[in-house]
């Protein structure tokens, strides 16, 4: 009797500290990126397996065995734990039942080594969203935990307090979005990577007349972000971890127009939404918490 509750004990004290320990080791990624200023349209493939929270979103009814339609990928997100992924909430516009979330991929159209699919319990858009790039954050809850690996892990969150520090910080966005900004559908079967310039949002403002006090704006002059990436990981490293900033919200009609900026979701600015999310027994039926 003893011995069967000290291992009952011992499990329970393991479940308590799983999750602080992958807590305390999100943002940190198994296989090092090369940093690099190289643009996502027409830019630098990424190191595979270097950005372990960026996910893509996939439509199932395109899916196939081991390949998938070019037009199946649509947007992507960022893993922040186990269970939990934060997107933009205008990619959120399909059925639950009909998204797949991959995980681990480095290749766009045929399944790595290693890569997960999960599909989604439900999602969860912020109550205010309305279209356009305000309040535009959406989570989506996968219907079974993931286990983490060499290339799939969590990204940290930043505190509500977080500011970016327009002349220091250096944040880099990941995607598999079009690849030419003259309307063109050619998608990245690689994952890609650019590093951003942010601007601050009196710039921003002077550039495009609109609502950025939660938005973070960037420049094209290192590369830009086009259709695909929405929903993508915005990130900066601090004290050897890499935080999530943003995800990728929108830009101009044509990717890559120069005085037109890209715009993000700030994450700091909705964290008190995340927790929130986390918290809750059944956040879908929380009033006030998920967009009806």
């Amino acid at each position: 009797m003893r011995l069967l509750l000290s291992a009952i004990i011992a499990l329970l004290a393991a479940a308590v500290i799983l999750p602080v320990t992958a807590a305390r080791n999100c943002g940190v990624p198994n296989i090092e990126p090369e940093l690099t200023d190289m643009n996502i349209i027409g830019g630098r493939i990424a190191r595979p397996g270097s950005w372990p929270w960026h996910v893509g979103l996939y439509r199932k009814r395109y899916l196939h065995t081991t390949r998938w339609n070019d037009s199946s990928q649509f947007c992507a997100g960022a893993l922040i734990d186990q269970n939990t992924v934060v997107t933009s909430a205008h990619c959120l516009i399909y059925p639950a039942e009909t998204i797949q979330v991959h995980l681990g991929a480095h290749l766009r159209l045929t399944r790595d080594k290693g890569e997960e699919i999960i599909d989604v319990q439900h999602y969860c858009s912020y109550p205010t969203f309305n279209g356009g790039n305000v309040d535009d954050i959406g989570i989506i809850k996968l219907k079974r935990p993931v286990t983490y690996t060499k290339t799939i892990s969590q990204i940290c969150l930043p505190d509500k307090n977080d500011e970016i520090r327009i002349s220091e910080d250096e944040v880099y966005v990941t995607g598999w979005g079009h690849t030419s900004g003259y309307l063109s559908r050619q998608q990245s079967n690689e994952l890609k990577q650019v590093k951003q310039h942010i601007i601050t949002k009196e710039e921003c403002r002077t550039m495009r007349s609109m609502n950025v006090d939660k938005v973070i704006c960037s420049k094209h002059d290192l590369g830009s972000t086009c259709t695909g990436d929405s929903g993508g990981p915005v990130v900066l490293e601090r004290n050897g971890h890499w935080q999530l900033q943003g995800v990728v919200s929108g830009g101009p009609p044509i990717c890559g127009t120069p005085d037109w900026p890209m715009y993000h979701t700030e994450l700091a600015k909705y964290r008190d939404y995340i927790d929130r999310y986390r918290a809750a027994r059944d956040p879908v039926n929380t009033p006030g918490l998920c967009k009806s």
